[in-house]
């Protein structure tokens, strides 16, 4: 399992790659309080699954949390990439009721500057 942090405009992204399961939080995640938010007064958290094989139940109850906390840090969560199987599993728990769910990046992005231009 390997994790990325990088940045693009206003907002933060996190591509995960391999299995997602406690050892992202372990590792990657741990090192901020994301509750505090995503700091650089960014608002939006992206979250990449384009690259990843498999999310163990450790890692959802990870990515529940971390959605979770937007609210706390007040940031909105997204995410992209997610097989149909995953997307369904998503709806199926409640996590889409914390973050919205888009098939690529490059739709993702254009919704976020369609979002900025009428804000």
């Amino acid at each position: 399992m390997s994790l990325r942090i990088r940045t693009e405009g206003p907002a933060l992204i996190i591509d995960f790659a391999g299995a997602v399961d406690q050892h992202a939080e372990e590792r990657y995640l741990r090192h901020r309080d994301w509750r505090q938010g995503l700091g650089d007064g960014r608002r939006t958290l992206i979250l990449n699954f384009s690259e990843m094989s498999f999310i163990h139940i450790t890692g959802i109850t990870m990515l529940v949390r971390l959605a979770q906390y937007g609210e706390e840090g007040q940031y909105q969560t997204f995410a992209y990439g997610l097989s149909e199987q995953y997307h369904k599993l998503f709806r199926l728990i409640g996590l889409t009721q914390h973050m919205m769910i888009y098939p690529d990046e490059y739709t993702l992005m254009r919704r976020l500057k369609s979002l900025e231009e009428i804000s």
